[in-house]
């Protein structure tokens, strides 16, 4: 009974802001696409893919939506490198997508509601980091060596915070 009462809150909310409705109405959700990109099958799963415009969106429920806090999680979870690579495979696709949009619904009443759309700078990175590891993804696929941790004995000590707490004592 409460996943109901916070499902319909959330669904109620969403439905209500003016642009998160917008980009869900006539749009394609839960939408699979398959891209081929020098030799390598990328896939994606667009959560919602209007059927018009440049946009592609996603949704993602939080504790909380306000911008701090979602730079936190955009930051933790790599949802930046997400996006980045849904346009990559939009584009491939000839579906001319230029903005990822991200639909943030809290869930708690009153499951405030806000959309963000990630900075060129932050885009461009990821770009970066996508080209870097497609890369590397070819590069084990060829050689049939997928590199794990290190193969030496290597030198541990402890979290950095704890390490200052033991200079101290030393």
């Amino acid at each position: 009974p409460d996943d109901v009462a916070t499902i319909k809150g959330v669904k109620e909310s969403v439905w209500r802001h003016p642009i998160a409705s917008r980009l869900i109405a006539g749009s394609d959700c839960e939408r699979s696409a398959f891209a081929e990109s020098d030799g390598l099958v990328l896939k994606s799963r667009f959560d919602i893919l209007p059927r018009s415009g440049n946009i592609i969106a996603d949704l993602k429920t939080c504790e909380r939506a306000d911008l701090e806090s979602v730079e936190k999680s955009i930051s933790q979870y790599e949802y930046y490198i997400q996006a980045a690579f849904y346009l990559r495979v939009a584009n491939l696709l000839g579906l001319g997508r230029s903005a990822f949009v991200f639909i943030f619904v809290e869930k708690t009443p009153p499951y405030a509601v806000a959309c963000y759309q990630i900075c060129d700078v932050v885009m461009q990175a990821a770009d970066l980091i996508i080209n870097r590891d497609l890369h590397l993804l070819k590069s084990c696929y060829e050689s049939g060596r997928w590199p794990g941790y290190y193969e030496n004995i290597t030198a541990c000590g402890l979290p950095q915070y704890q390490m200052k707490q033991l200079e101290n004592i030393v």
